[in-house]
């Protein structure tokens, strides 16, 4: 078996269930690597067993089905500035880029969805703009759903001074409080157990990874807590919905700046019109 479709055929395991909405059994994985290679199906078998093995892989169970994801056990690059790694690995992050460790929980937000993936990718693009980052670095950030408090902590990695992260669940404030002291940063991150209704002040950077409802619910209240000149990092929603929210936040007093999309989901950074007293 040559090196190089070895490779093609682990890389396609990997990029197939990075990318799925759906989860993937070994078999259905399998049948989906033999049409897509043109491999044979012991092959593909074998190298499956390997990802599993080497620790790319691991099984999860649902519902008395299992199921493939890729393991959060190793190492991976989810923007041009961010790595994300297991808590017990040390990393020599660069100077330009960020590692976020995370011990593996229930919580939303370890890099396997797309829209985490999208959400860190518009943080590193907004915060990488010098306008855009001379203007928040000294502020405070919110995260509205912080799940594992992954996007609070890239934001905090990057240069803002301070975050706030809300959550409803206790098992996602605990694992975030958690992942917050792994990455050395519980004097400058708060997880609350607030509605956002209770939450007072403003904030230069705004992140939500939320479903189309919620963020249309928010839309009034993050205008209030936003300051002119910060910005708005909104995922969670499909491709086709993209123009209705945009509409929905430009009505409220933002502009759309740049959008993402991964495997038909979406991204999108505003940032707040107006001046200091808006």
């Amino acid at each position: 078996m040559g090196r190089g479709l070895r490779e093609f055929i682990k890389e396609s395991a990997l990029d197939l269930i990075f990318s799925s909405e759906e989860k993937y059994t070994f078999n259905r994985l399998l049948k989906e690597l033999v049409i897509r290679t043109n491999a044979e199906p012991i092959m593909v078998r074998k190298l499956l067993k390997e990802l599993v093995d080497e620790g790319d892989l691991f099984y999860t169970y649902q519902y008395g089905c299992s199921f493939l994801e890729r393991s959060i056990n190793k190492i991976f690059s989810v923007s041009e500035r961010v790595l994300l790694a297991p808590a017990g690995v040390s990393v020599a992050s660069g100077e330009k880029k960020i590692c976020v460790k995370l011990e593996r929980g229930a919580s939303f937000g370890t890099g396997q969805h797309p829209t985490t993936r999208l959400s860190l990718q518009a943080i590193d693009w907004f915060l990488d703009q010098k306008d855009f980052f001379d203007t928040v670095s000294k502020g405070i950030a919110l995260d509205i759903g912080t799940g594992s408090g992954v996007l609070a902590i890239a934001a905090v990695k990057f240069g803002l001074h301070q975050a706030i992260g809300l959550d409803i669940e206790s098992i996602s404030r605990k694992e975030a409080i958690e992942n917050i002291a792994i990455n050395g940063l519980s004097e400058r991150i708060q997880i609350l157990d607030k509605d956002i209704n209770e939450i007072t002040g403003r904030f230069s950077l705004i992140m939500a990874n939320l479903r189309l409802p919620t963020l249309k619910h928010l839309a009034a209240i993050i205008r209030k807590l936003a300051l002119p000149g910060g910005g708005l990092v909104l995922s969670g929603v499909k491709e086709d919905e993209i123009y209705g929210l945009r509409m929905i936040y430009e009505e409220s007093g933002f502009q759309s700046l740049r959008q993402w999309i991964e495997n038909k989901w979406a991204c999108l950074v505003f940032i707040k019109n107006g001046i200091e007293g808006d």
